[in-house]
């Protein structure tokens, strides 16, 4: 019989979890703009594959969002989860982008990211993150959502703050992001598609991710962190050998 605290948590998770177009199509997220290119490919030819850990990680973020949620049906100014798509041009691409929350009285768009200290003290305004929201923002604009004078915010939690430091040092920190003109943002929009294309036509081109996060287990072994712990299509990755822990490192055109 399954821990009755185990079907709670995945309840959680749930209830929080991504309600999307799942499926294969030449799309780009909010949450993909500033990705590996590859991973970029594999949404793009196999869909969004779901990560099947359960970790700590998922859980307070689905439990944060669920709040998110509850303070939105509660004030009529602020609305959750807002998720909104748009056709990218003539270049038969989709853009789509989903905040975690949209303050229309004050005119803010908010993002909440359970994350490390370390990720806010190495912040800058090419992070990932601000990407993100930028693309949230120019979505929003495009669909007459929002008008031009919304300010953009990140809330980054930190999980790795420990009790006994947390009187020492902030648990949390509020990040405006700086908003970029829309030429810039579709510079690099045009430049993914561009690189994805090219991927699909011939997939010898295609490249493995640059930076994997390598570190070392308890047994010494070195292995890519970032494929183990947050990539959902190693499984599928010709770049990645599940055995050994160790990337290929270039493509053996085993096809994909």
């Amino acid at each position: 019989m399954n821990n009755p605290v185990k079907i709670i948590q995945q309840d959680v998770l749930n209830l929080a979890k991504y309600s999307g177009n799942t499926k294969p199509r030449k799309s780009i997220s909010a949450s993909m703009l500033d990705d590996d290119m590859l991973k970029i490919y594999f949404r793009v030819k196999f869909g969004i594959i779901d990560n099947q850990t359960f970790t700590q990680d998922n859980t307070l973020g689905s439990i944060f969002q669920l709040g998110i949620d509850h303070l939105a049906d509660e004030r009529d100014t602020l609305e959750a989860r807002v998720r909104r798509e748009i056709p990218y041009k003539d270049s038969g691409w989709i853009l789509s982008a989903e905040t975690d929350i949209i303050d229309y009285e004050n005119k803010t768009i908010c993002d909440f990211k359970l994350t490390k200290e370390y990720t806010y003290k190495n912040f800058n305004q090419n992070h990932s993150y601000a990407w993100q929201v930028r693309l949230q923002d120019y979505i929003f604009r495009k669909t007459n959502l929002i008008k031009n004078d919304y300010k953009l915010y990140l809330y980054m939690l930190f999980k790795d703050i420990r009790q006994n430091e947390s009187f020492l040092k902030p648990i949390e920190q509020i990040v405006e992001v700086e908003k970029y003109e829309d030429d810039v943002i579709e510079e690099k929009i045009d430049e993914i598609i561009y690189v994805i294309e090219s991927w699909l036509e011939d997939e010898s081109k295609i490249e493995v991710c640059k930076d994997l996060w390598w570190r070392k287990s308890k047994n010494g072994n070195s292995y890519p962190s970032k494929c183990e712990k947050y990539c959902s299509y190693k499984s599928i990755c010709k770049f990645y050998n599940s055995h050994s822990k160790t990337p290929v490192m270039k493509n053996e055109g085993l096809g994909w």
